[in-house]
């Protein structure tokens, strides 16, 4: 009688077969990340968003030693948007939804150029928030980070600043063709899943991809919030006092936190140890 009413009509076989690959597809995917190289990437993946995190936060409160950097800038008074942001990508990420985590990667890189552009610029440069505001509103295009291209940056050489402007239109052009359907995009998603992956079910090495990009994006955040800072000299106290003393400050040796790192060299607390 059992045997009976255990028995798949066979016409509800193809839904019993699809429920029973997706379980085994379930069981692979949680021995995947128990593995050692999968809770590398885990473990990575947390380092970033921490060190960026804490950065951020650390710059914020710098900030306030002077108003003007903590109210009237773009950087600072809108510092919960990014960390928002960047809490938002790391949790896409280790859900596997990387399409989703470019997207905001996007909308966080361009965000940040904005903020610096605008705080820097000879035009507004000192001039009050709302000023600011009308600024990129008329002056700095909605959907584009074409003005990164004569874009001067704090305390790197012309060779390096060129490399950076390259950097962020490189960045800013990989992580478009996630934003609007495309080709592209699709004929991605249909060999990932010829290669037995998808959404939620990423590899190891796909992951070690996206934290590679999340890495290079929170570089040139962090950079360009402490180049807010620059000019006052508040960025090399965080240096000095604050980042030095956190070996294992993810940052350290990324290209344009280092950059600006090295830039404080001259700086005699570091001559003295």
């Amino acid at each position: 009688m059992l045997e009976v009413m255990n028995e798949i009509p066979p016409e509800l076989q193809p839904f019993a077969d699809f429920i029973q690959a997706k379980e085994a597809k379930i069981a692979e995917h949680k021995q995947l990340m128990e593995s050692d190289q999968y809770r590398e990437q885990a473990t990575r993946l947390t380092r970033l968003l921490k060190g960026a995190v804490e950065a951020l936060q650390a710059c914020w409160l710098m900030s306030t030693r002077s108003s003007y950097l903590s109210d009237e800038t773009l950087t600072f008074r809108f510092i919960d948007d990014a960390i928002f942001s960047l809490v938002g990508i790391s949790s896409a990420i280790f859900n596997g939804a990387h399409n989703p985590a470019r997207r905001e990667m996007r909308y966080l890189l361009e965000s940040v150029c904005k903020h610096y552009h605008v705080d820097s610029s000879q035009r507004v440069g000192g001039e009050l928030l709302r000023e600011k505001l009308e600024d990129l509103k008329v002056n700095v295009p909605r959907s584009s980070i074409n003005f990164v291209g004569d874009q001067d940056f704090f305390a790197l050489d012309d060779c390096k600043a060129k490399e950076l402007r390259s950097d962020l239109k490189d960045m800013y052009s990989q992580s478009c063709r996630y934003v609007h359907r495309s080709r592209e995009q699709i004929d991605e998603y249909l060999a990932a899943v010829n290669r037995g992956t998808s959404p939620g079910f990423e590899s190891a090495s796909e992951f070690r991809t996206m934290n590679q990009e999340f890495a290079r994006l929170c570089d040139v955040v962090v950079y360009l919030s402490l180049s807010v800072l620059g000019p006052s000299g508040l960025a090399g106290d965080l240096f000095l006092n604050v980042f030095d003393g956190n070996e294992t400050w993810p940052y350290h040796k990324t290209k344009y936190c280092k950059a600006l790192s090295e830039y404080y060299n001259y700086k005699a607390e570091r001559s003295a140890k």
